[in-house]
């Protein structure tokens, strides 16, 4: 018995001895996760210090690119709306410049010159030829052409008198 109990103190020693390295080498490798862990947790924070930084920097240089780009939009906006102005007024202009042109010509064409520079011109002779072809007498073409010129909606400038018109003939 004395010989077993001997065995269970000698078996008992090298579990002490072999519980002990063990805790020891556990309290070694504890305390190198530990130091690792520093050392992750400082690089880690280094890390959010640089990247949030960066971030800052990447997020104002965003936000001036933002503003930047809101205001010409603002101002190009702005651009477009005078330029759709500007041109529906040339349009009215236009439009008002053409009607002006037209009844400028309308009113040319409903006024009937009889002379140009004191001289009938070559409309006038020929009127009066055929007028007094067709029989018609010298004291009457002046009422005639009047009369035909004023239903026509023409306005007859200056008159032929019955010497002029024995002239023409």
């Amino acid at each position: 018995m004395t010989s077993q109990i001997l065995l269970l103190k000698k078996t008992d020693a090298i579990s002490s001895a072999q519980l002990s390295k063990g805790l020891r080498d556990s309290a070694a490798t504890i305390t190198k996760l530990l130091k690792m862990n520093e050392d992750l947790q400082t690089e880690l924070s280094q890390s959010v210090k640089t990247w949030s930084t960066r971030t800052e920097a990447l997020t104002e240089a965003a936000k001036s690119k933002l503003i930047s780009s809101d205001t010409r939009l603002k101002s190009a906006q702005k651009e477009i709306s005078k330029l759709r102005k500007g041109f529906r007024r040339t349009v009215k202009i236009k439009e008002c410049a053409v009607e002006t042109a037209k009844a400028k010509v309308v009113q040319q064409k409903s006024v009937h010159h009889l002379s140009h520079k004191g001289v009938f011109t070559q409309e006038t002779r020929n009127l009066v030829h055929l007028l007094s072809q067709s029989g018609c007498s010298a004291n009457h073409i002046n009422e005639i052409i009047s009369a035909v010129l004023n239903t026509a909606g023409i306005t007859m400038i200056g008159s032929i008198s019955r010497p002029s018109v024995a002239r023409i003939i």
